[in-house]
């Protein structure tokens, strides 16, 4: 009987192929900033802390000891659901004021589908700008 013929392996940099063995890094190339309105917004928002203690649920921003932050607790909230309310409320802000902002820096108008702002928010109609 005749043995099975076994393949043979090449070292690993031998068995890339040529174009990507010899080929350099690819070095970025300077992009244009573009002005025009953008497809979507998107924010990136802070950390919350909720805590249990003996008279209720307390929350607070997420802060960093190191940094010499300290914690601002809001509490007591008498369920877990009320809590995590405040916290969306305090989101909600935050989005808005921010998106305010970058309604403003665009001049978008509240036809534009990026607009997204209703009338609760800090921008003023009549004038058109944030009291930011």
């Amino acid at each position: 009987m005749k043995k099975p013929k076994t393949a043979k392996t090449q070292p690993l940099e031998q068995s890339k192929p040529a174009s990507i063995a010899s080929s350099k890094p690819a070095t970025p190339a300077k992009a244009a900033i573009d002005r025009s309105t953008p497809a979507r917004f998107t924010y990136a928002l802070k950390a919350y802390t909720a805590e249990r203690r003996a008279d209720g649920w307390w929350i607070c921003r997420t802060t960093f000891a190191s940094a010499g932050e300290k914690p601002e607790w809001s509490g007591p909230f008498a369920t877990i659901e009320t809590a995590v309310l405040a916290i969306a409320r305090r989101l909600a802000t935050e989005i808005a004021d921010r998106h305010t902002r970058s309604v403003e820096g665009h001049q978008l108008k509240d036809s534009d589908p990026l607009y997204g702002l209703k009338a609760t928010t800090r921008l003023d109609p009549k004038t058109g700008s944030s009291s930011l």
